[in-house]
């Protein structure tokens, strides 16, 4: 995605699904289209609108208030940043991008809807502090998390740290119902290319937010359950059989194993999978998944594997 959007700021159209697919720069030249700029009204400022289905969910949970839910990165800063430029680049960042500028309203009967306003200085945090070690900076990091507020704002947040060894650390966290990895990417790249030069040429802005909260919804409209799913008889899940009750399913119960493989392997099986069996490497994964539990578990069904990744 990185260099999708390098390119696209120098007139080069190329698109993910083609940079994943070509084996060789040769081929991924052969595949560069015009760019097209397409335009789009301007997020409208003040109109509740309603919210997408994840953040609906987010809604929907008992514990709001309690904890944060926010998505973080811990950076370090290559070249020397000066508070005046972190903060200008922070501002131009939360004004560029609406939602980090939205405010969450129950307008009545527990329906929640979103807006985006023109609070700048409100919807952004930015600190400078002075410490000897990186482990100096945990309070603060806490303090940063916990500030975020989906109501009343900030909903975006860095801190800049300044070592005594002369390293700078930075630190920018987001509320999860307005940023996710993907936007996550941009934003740094807009950071990085703002900070480097505050008059920087930047991606052009796209889709506003309710408007692709309008077209999901009235695609989710036309599709249908059987279209979606088309083995609609899901087996449930059978807990006595790990003897676990349902009421403790929960994730704070939950334990994870996993194996990681060296790059020589990586790259073989790459290879194999895209070259030879010209299939993606998550289709051979989740296979292998299906066929191993078959073979270990004899005495149960093969549990559904739903597979949510979108090419």
């Amino acid at each position: 995605m990185q260099m999708m959007g390098i390119c696209q700021k120098d007139g080069i159209g190329i698109t993910v699904q083609v940079i994943l697919k070509s084996k060789s720069l040769r081929q991924l030249a052969a595949s560069i289209q015009e760019v097209k700029v397409q335009s789009f009204q301007k997020e409208k400022i003040g109109e509740h609108f309603d919210l997408s289905p994840i953040q609906r969910l987010w809604f929907q949970l008992p514990n709001q208030g309690k904890g944060h839910f926010n998505q973080s990165f811990f950076l370090q800063v290559t070249r020397p940043v000066s508070e005046s430029y972190a903060r200008r680049a922070i501002e131009s960042i939360t004004e560029r991008h609406p939602m980090l500028r939205a405010r969450f309203d129950d307008i009545g009967y527990g329906v929640w809807q979103q807006k985006v306003t023109n609070d700048i200085s409100g919807s952004y945090r930015f600190r400078r502090h002075n410490i000897n070690e990186k482990e100096d900076a945990t309070a603060a990091v806490a303090e940063c998390q916990q500030s975020l507020n989906p109501f009343k704002g900030p909903l975006f947040g860095v801190e800049l740290f300044n070592l005594n060894d002369g390293r700078q650390l930075m630190f920018a966290t987001g509320h999860h119902l307005v940023i996710d990895l993907v936007s996550w990417r941009t934003i740094l790249q807009d950071l990085e290319d703002l900070l480097e030069d505050p008059q920087a040429r930047l991606l052009p802005t796209t889709m506003p937010f309710s408007a692709w909260c309008r077209l999901q919804a009235e695609q989710a409209s036309t599709l249908r359950l059987n279209e979606i799913l088309p083995h609609t008889k899901i087996p449930t899940g059978n807990f006595t059989y790990w003897n676990i009750p349902y009421s403790e399913n929960t994730y704070g119960n939950a334990t994870s194993e996993g194996f990681e493989l060296d790059s020589t392997v990586t790259s073989q099986f790459l290879s194999v999978v895209q070259d030879n069996m010209k299939v993606d490497p998550i289709d051979v994964l989740l296979a292998t998944l299906i066929y191993s539990w078959s073979k270990v578990f004899k005495d149960r069904e093969t549990p559904p594997v739903y597979n949510g990744m979108s090419s």
